[in-house]
């Protein structure tokens, strides 16, 4: 088996691999496995299982991070394991369901959806962070609050050692 010369462009391909599994006596080596043992006849059982070829595009190359930009990067790498273990799902998913129109299901179709939900996660990691950021910088009272307290207490204070100064 050769690798394709030119990946199509819309990463379809019709190219399937059926795998035949057959129960064999123990102590048979390689050297004794022969084509005849994968014939149907009475009394042998014969497995078969096609795998049918998708093409995922690779990745861009990323650059190198400096200084604070690795955070940055690290949260780049979480996204990207996590859209990959998306399309590796998906593909997944699609060979474990049903009817056969399932299985046809374009990878372009896939890959859209997956993009989708990777941005809506990008953009829900902003808006928590930005609560994060919004939350912290509310921890304590306003100088305004503590002010007006202050105030409050000298008057009260002054009322009660009765206003002699």
């Amino acid at each position: 088996m050769q690798a394709p010369k030119e990946i199509p462009q819309d990463y379809q391909c019709k190219d399937k691999f059926l795998i035949q599994s057959v129960i064999v006596q123990e102590g048979i080596t390689h050297k004794d496995i022969v084509p005849e043992m994968f014939g149907r006849a009475p009394g042998r059982v014969v497995e078969e299982f096609k795998l049918r070829v998708i093409y995922i595009p690779a990745n861009p190359p990323s650059p190198v991070p400096e200084g604070d930009e690795e955070e940055i990067a690290d949260m780049e790498v979480d996204h990207e394991v996590f859209r990959q273990s998306m399309i590796d799902a998906a593909s997944r998913q699609e060979y474990a369901s049903g009817p056969q129109a399932s299985h046809d299901k374009d990878a372009s179709t896939v890959k859209p959806e997956v993009v989708k939900y990777v941005a809506e996660n990008k953009k829900l990691q902003q808006e928590l962070e930005q609560l994060s950021e919004r939350r912290q910088s509310l921890g304590g009272f306003s100088r305004t609050f503590v002010l007006l307290v202050f105030l409050l207490s000298v008057l009260v204070g002054y009322w009660m050692t009765g206003r002699k100064v």
